[in-house]
């Protein structure tokens, strides 16, 4: 190569691309493939200031769906309707991990494509704190059926009291949770993390399959639909 190739400006910039590297490296390696991270993420991500309110969510997909991108327009005449479905798009080729995070951290139900998980303008809003629950469970994507499917814990017709209404302090709330097995009642101290109402009644709930620990298990709190599918409501 010419000499002028092994200059001090493109020395320079070489170390920096390594650095970024070492960088990138290392925070996937501590946190990226871990649980919690999704919304950290998207909290991250919300502020920021792109040209295009669609490359904010390319930027999100290259650390949430590292193996595959997927194709996406631009859409100048209508910005936020790019944006819309280029998060949809990148729901189905995030890692399992990831959509377990919105499906169980994610405090409310979702106002977009799907309940399970939050839309975009819900990803641009206020998002709560990133939890430090640990999660083990996954939430799969079946391409053929573009059905999501998740495997944990499951209880059905446990009765909620408690979480109607937000905490005046914005404290984490506690209620009880009371279901019948085996002809006997049975009653469970559970908390809310957030504000979000959970009006007092009847729902099934989808645990995270991660054994009990210290803190308990995280539950999706929802019911099923009339196609037999779960529909969330909150967490818990």
């Amino acid at each position: 190569f010419p000499p002028r190739l092994y200059g001090t400006q493109i020395i320079d910039r070489d170390l920096n691309v390594i650095r970024f590297y070492q960088r990138l490296q290392g925070a996937s390696k501590n946190s990226l493939w871990s649980s919690n991270v999704a919304l950290s993420v998207l909290a991250a991500m919300a502020p920021r200031h792109a040209a295009h309110a669609v490359d904010k969510v390319g930027g999100i997909t290259h650390i949430l769906a590292p193996g595959k991108i997927p194709i996406y327009i631009r859409g100048d005449s209508d910005p936020s309707s790019a944006a819309k479905n280029a998060w949809d798009l990148l729901i189905p080729v995030m890692t399992n991990r990831h959509r377990a995070d919105l499906f169980f951290l994610y405090p409310a139900r979702g106002n977009g494509k799907h309940a399970w998980c939050p839309s975009w303008d819900q990803v641009n809003g206020d998002l709560p704190p990133a939890s430090s629950f640990h999660l083990d469970g996954d939430v799969s994507y079946r391409e053929e059926s573009g059905l999501f499917e998740c495997e944990g814990w499951l209880m059905k017709d446990c009765v909620l009291q408690g979480f109607a209404k937000p905490d005046p302090d914005g404290r984490c709330r506690t209620g009880t949770l009371r279901l019948v097995h085996a002809d006997a009642e049975h009653s469970f101290s559970v908390a809310a993390h957030h504000q979000e109402p959970i009006p007092d009644g009847s729902y099934v709930l989808i645990g995270d399959r991660s054994i009990v620990g210290p803190d308990g298990i995280v539950w999706a709190v929802g019911a099923f639909n009339s196609d037999k599918r779960f529909e969330k409501l909150s967490v818990l």
